[in-house]
């Protein structure tokens, strides 16, 4: 019987981490309106409204020279919420140690209230961001499966540049989906 390596995948949703290559999610190529939900599933990113039920974000292009495409809620103010899937199942999470977006607007004070979740819905860290300003968040291990972003304030906000980092550990093997936005070393 032949013992194979676990391989181990560090899925670079975007950005990298140690000089690793990957994508960062900046929202560019879509027109202003644009409803955003599964467009970046192959990176394992889904984003809705929050609370389920309510429409999805948004959108919004300040064109060359200014933030350019950013996302917003529908309205501007209510909550969004930001899934880390599995990109071939998105009905399982698949929880990220770190996490990294620009509440990006210069010209004003933006605020949003930053809340991310383990699967179970156990609030693991909240952070009200000023803008403008680069939200980091580091944890300790993959454990966050999802985030609530909200303007509790009511100066409305946008999102950009969001990354997200997960290392994965398949006994099987690579798996497939959009594989340039993977990374494999074998331990």
């Amino acid at each position: 019987m032949r013992s194979f390596a676990a391989l181990t995948i560090v899925a670079i949703l975007a950005g990298g981490a140690g000089g690793a290559s990957g994508y960062v999610i900046d929202f560019e190529g879509f027109p202003s309106g644009t409803p955003i939900t599964d467009q970046y599933l192959s990176y394992g990113v889904l984003f809705s409204g929050y609370p389920a039920g309510d429409p999805p974000p948004v959108t919004v292009d300040y064109g060359p020279g200014s933030y350019g495409s950013v996302l917003t809620s529908h309205d501007w103010f209510a909550a969004m919420k930001v899934e880390f899937v599995d990109p071939l199942n998105p009905g399982l999470y698949l929880p990220v140690s770190h996490i990294e977006l620009d509440n990006p607007i210069d010209s004003e004070v933006d605020y949003i209230v930053v809340e991310v979740f383990d699967a179970s819905g156990q609030l693991l860290y909240s952070y009200t961001s000023t803008s403008p300003e680069r939200v980091v968040i580091d944890l300790e291990s993959d454990i966050a499966a999802y985030m609530i972003l909200d303007d509790t304030a009511s100066t409305a906000y946008v999102i950009d540049n969001l990354e997200a980092y997960s290392s994965i550990v398949f006994s099987d093997g690579f798996e497939s989906g959009d594989t340039s936005a993977w990374s494999a070393t074998v331990p």
